[in-house]
């Protein structure tokens, strides 16, 4: 066990309730008055998590989702902050570091692409206690060193007290939700240990399926988060799955939408449908543009269309998750510029299709209007949505 436990900088924090093991990714050094959580240098030791790309129909599928024979799970999408952890063996760290052992990010390679056949594991090993050798928990965010304690904090503190329970060198994937109201929705409820499991990647780096990771989160005393759905891929019903469902978590609820993924050959691929709701970009119906109206009027139409109000608080959460300041003397400025990388990086396909739909040419200058359409009024929305966010 850790002889020397680091100081952990949260305010109010009961050391009476830390444990002798606990992450080392705390730090007291500030920089820019920010309160650092996270080693930038350990974090890149756990695997980033796939991204979970939105579809809502059979269109454009290939050989891995097949309506009508694909056998999927469909997942409650939690609204929280993704947070990973891996208990790892302090004597084995520096030298997976230095091999760069620590597996490549899972983005890095294609869904399901792997030819080499392994066995998805079927159960669970017994737990062992290893008390002779020394470990260390290593978290990371979804983009990677944890930068802000108010969306972490009190996940991180709580998960550490159950470092003892954890699988050496297994990642134990899931959401924080460190108050009613943690980024968009409310809830009823805050979870037990402000953290709901979804996913666990063993020694190997294979991913467990549904029912052995139900058993290993309550072995441990994780909530995980709740299957909607299992049987054939079937999107009419995974639509009605996604606008119709109440959350665990809770309240007057509705989930967030889900996550649909299938496991084979250790590996899982999965892709995303959020409720109605809770859309960053508008349907088809909403998208269509007057033959006559004028070009910039055009283009207003298609930054609404690519760019609603969820989109605006997607970025603000994404912001204050990586470390910034509610009071940051530049807020709206960061935030348009947040909310255009967004576009940029999920939406210019379609912004392409649309001006091409319109014959409008596509060019540096249009983008950049549909960019500035896109973020009109956010500055000013950004300081008045930071106000109340601790309200609740």
């Amino acid at each position: 066990m850790l002889q020397d436990m680091p100081e952990i900088p949260i305010d109010d924090f009961d050391e009476e309730q830390s444990t002798q093991e606990t992450s080392t990714n705390f730090d007291r050094s500030k920089t820019n008055k920010k309160k650092k959580l996270h080693d930038r240098d350990v974090y890149q030791l756990v695997a980033k998590y796939p991204s979970a790309k939105e579809k809502s129909s059979g269109g454009g599928s290939n050989r891995r989702w097949v309506e009508g024979v694909t056998m999927v799970f469909a997942q409650e999408k939690i609204d929280g902050s993704q947070l990973s952890v891996k208990r790892m063996y302090k004597d084995e760290m520096e030298l997976v570091e230095k091999n760069s052992c620590c597996g490549r990010d899972d983005d890095d390679e294609e869904e399901g692409d792997s030819e080499n056949v392994v066995e998805t594991p079927s159960s669970l090993p017994e737990f062992v206690k290893d008390t002779d050798r020394e470990t260390q928990l290593v978290f990371r965010s979804k983009r990677g060193p944890i930068g802000c304690d108010t969306f972490f904090g009190d996940a991180v503190r709580s998960v550490s007290t159950l470092a003892d329970l954890l699988r050496p060198n297994w990642t134990y994937r899931g959401e924080t939700v460190t108050r009613l109201r943690h980024t968009r929705i409310l809830y009823g409820r805050i979870p037990k240990h402000s953290f709901v499991l979804f996913e666990i990647q063993n020694e190997k780096g294979h991913y467990l399926p549904p029912n052995l990771i139900q058993e290993e989160a309550e072995r441990i005393g994780f909530e995980y988060s709740q299957i909607l759905y299992q049987g054939i891929l079937d999107f009419k019903k995974l639509k009605e799955v996604a606008n119709n469902s109440k959350s665990q978590l809770g309240g007057f609820a509705m989930i967030e939408g889900i996550v649909t993924k299938m496991y084979k050959n250790g590996k899982m691929s999965s892709f995303k449908l959020v409720a109605k709701q809770y859309k960053e970009t508008k349907t088809k119906k909403i998208m269509k543009i007057n033959e006559f109206s004028e070009l910039d009027k055009k283009l207003k139409v298609i930054a609404k269309g690519v760019c609603t109000r969820s989109r605006w608080e997607k970025a603000i959460f994404r912001f204050l998750e990586n470390g910034g300041e509610k009071k940051d003397s530049d807020l709206g400025g960061k935030i348009s510029l947040e909310i255009k990388n967004d576009i940029m990086k999920e939406e210019t396909e379609t912004v392409i299709r649309l001006l091409k739909e319109n014959d409008i040419e596509y060019t540096d200058t249009i983008l950049n209007v549909i960019l500035e359409h896109a973020v009109d009024g956010a500055k000013d929305w950004a300081k008045d949505f930071v106000k109340n966010l601790d309200n609740v």
